[in-house]
């Protein structure tokens, strides 16, 4: 495992949905994301009485914690060459949120409204440490048409994964990872894709 990938797995957790080594972890279903019409009105529902309220408040928590100035949903940045990304606790939220995968639907449509697919939507239900915990990942990439013909490609902000965790915590993350080969042009940079995100 590269130095990289250890600092990731580190902040960030590994994004494996395979039950841990311990016996304190057991995956108890794990699949593809599907949601129910109910639960897609339900969030639509959400979405139109909330969801600006919800980019504003992530908004001012991450210019915050970009200044060292307290911020109620604990910011974690992560910022290396070829890795960057963050975490936020969704516990203390003013806003109100359904679950947790409302925020990663509502990012994952600004990703793709700049020229992304999701490539994978996978979900994980486990018990740990006696409870019922879900995790949800979603992979979005660039199109493949973008990655045909003569490099170097247009790589945008990287890979995009998007991960949202609901246990006794409620946890989001986001961690783009690049390219740094000749084959692909330098990534356009991650507080543009912040910026994209939360404005």
């Amino acid at each position: 495992m590269s130095f990289a990938n250890e600092v990731i797995n580190k902040l960030f957790g590994s994004s494996s949905n395979k039950a841990n080594t311990s016996n304190e972890k057991l995956v108890l279903d794990s699949g593809q994301i599907k949601r129910s019409e109910k639960e897609l009105k339900e969030y639509q529902k959400w979405s139109d009485q909330y969801s600006s309220d919800l980019l504003f408040e992530l908004k001012q928590n991450a210019l915050f914690s970009k200044k060292n100035l307290t911020n109620h949903l604990n910011f974690v940045w992560l910022n290396r060459s070829t890795a960057n990304g963050f975490q936020l606790d969704l516990l203390n939220l003013k806003t109100p949120l359904g679950n947790t995968w409302y925020l990663a639907e509502i990012i994952k449509q600004k990703i793709i409204d700049l020229g992304y697919m999701v490539t994978h939507a996978e979900y994980a239900d486990y018990s740990e440490n006696d409870k019922l915990c879900r995790k949800e990942w979603l992979y979005l990439k660039t199109p493949h048409r973008m990655r045909i013909g003569t490099p170097p490609f247009n790589q945008l902000y990287g890979n995009i994964q998007l991960e949202s965790i609901q246990k006794d915590t409620m946890k989001f993350k986001l961690l783009a990872t690049t390219y740094s080969d000749r084959n692909y042009n330098s990534p356009l940079p991650f507080d543009d894709l912040v910026d994209a995100i939360f404005y």
